[in-house]
């Protein structure tokens, strides 16, 4: 399943960070912001942060959902992003290479 990532449409640089960090971890990934139609766009970002029903409420975007579950927080998506395997390969090769901290 993809992630879907929400955040402000118009506001540029606030979904960025985590669509770069997407990219970079060759995660398959629906922006659903840039997409029209229904549950999608904007609406549906203020869909899900209105909902009486949704356990964990984004405080604000940009948010993902993997499933039900809804990633807040720039660290906590690259943590999950690390944590996946489309990260594992390039932190194994940065963690052998000479420029790696220890």
């Amino acid at each position: 399943m993809a992630y879907e990532l929400y955040y402000w449409d118009g506001i540029q640089g606030r979904g960025e960070f985590v669509r770069l960090a997407l990219e970079e971890a060759g995660a398959d990934y629906v922006d659903i912001t840039r997409l029209s139609g229904r549950g999608r766009g904007t609406g549906a970002m203020i869909d899900i942060m209105e909902s009486e029903s949704e356990p964990h409420i984004p405080f604000a975007p940009p948010f993902l959902k993997d499933g039900d579950l809804i990633i807040r927080m720039s660290p906590t998506y690259y943590f999950t992003l690390v944590r996946s395997s489309a990260w594992r390969p390039m932190m194994k090769a940065f963690a052998t290479s000479s420029t790696a901290c220890s």
